[in-house]
């Protein structure tokens, strides 16, 4: 019978292989759409602070997204792709991406 703590440690190594590829999803997610809302707003002056107008947010987590700390969540990225084409269009082609890349990965198994 095997220890508790040889248990949990078979647990914690694949629960970390998993962050760890998720980690590279998300990192794709919020570089992609960061870009393309710095692309959008960056060269206006105060863009963060109109986009945060437009979208009914606080200047300070659009300010985030300027500088990649972090992504727009859910509701928020559902107003920012119907505030601008550019973005969602960034949005969808991710998704299609995402298809292709799990049909290949379908394929091979």
């Amino acid at each position: 019978m095997k220890k508790l703590s040889e248990v949990n440690t078979k647990k914690w190594r694949v629960f970390t292989r998993k962050c760890r590829k998720m980690d590279g999803d998300v990192k794709n997610y919020k570089d992609s759409v960061c870009d393309a809302i710095i692309e959008e707003y960056g060269g206006l002056r105060h863009g963060a602070k109109i986009l945060a107008c437009k979208l009914n947010l606080s200047y300070r987590s659009v300010e985030r997204w300027f500088y990649k700390e972090t992504a727009p969540k859910g509701d928020q990225l559902l107003d920012l792709m119907a505030e601008n084409d550019e973005i969602a269009s960034r949005i969808l082609s991710l998704v299609e991406e995402r298809k292709q890349k799990r049909q290949r990965e379908n394929a091979v198994d």
